[in-house]
């Protein structure tokens, strides 16, 4: 399992990556009245403290959890990068189920202080490789940053092989220092 992690603010910031997080990345998100199920790639696997709304299709109302999300990181102004983007990548052939990427996503919110902040965790399904993505807010519902990103690579890497352990998934090798 290989994490990545990114962080992130600014106005928009918030919509773009819930629309990457739910849409094919090809498609013109200008027009979302025109969009369809099948413009949809990504598959929700694990909410917590953002409310969801549904379109009359089906599809996930994207502009309701980003505002939700903006609305909360502007608790904090003087954090710039509120939004932090995780993926978990696993190898060729490994296809853990939802319910493991759930529990990976709940453990994730233990160990890097997201317990009582929005999050989403959302699969894809368009590489060959298995992954998921996890979307949090660093700011809780009282405006504290919770989330620290000091040191994330060491530490998704430490989280990663915790959970190769716990979940008995393939263990990583040759991660790069």
């Amino acid at each position: 399992m290989i994490g990545k992690m990114t962080s992130m603010g600014g106005k928009g910031a918030a919509r773009r990556l819930v629309d990457y997080l739910v849409y094919e990345k090809e498609i013109n998100l200008s027009d979302k009245e025109n969009l369809t199920l099948e413009d949809v790639r990504g598959e929700l696997i694990y909410v917590q403290n953002l409310a969801l709304d549904f379109l009359e299709d089906g599809r996930i109302d994207t502009d309701y959890l980003a505002e939700q999300l903006e609305d909360n990181g502007s608790r904090n102004t003087k954090l710039k990068d509120y939004l932090w983007h995780q993926s978990f990548s696993f190898p060729i052939g490994e296809n853990p189920s939802n319910e493991i990427f759930e529990s990976i996503s709940k453990d994730f919110a233990k160990e890097f202080g997201f317990e009582e902040n929005q999050m989403m965790a959302v699969r894809h399904s368009d590489k060959e490789h298995a992954h998921f993505h996890i979307l949090g807010n660093r700011i809780n519902i009282n405006g504290k940053t919770t989330a620290s990103d000091s040191y994330s690579f060491l530490r998704t890497g430490d989280f990663c092989r915790q959970m190769e352990i716990k979940y008995n998934l393939q263990i990583t090798s040759n991660m790069k220092k």
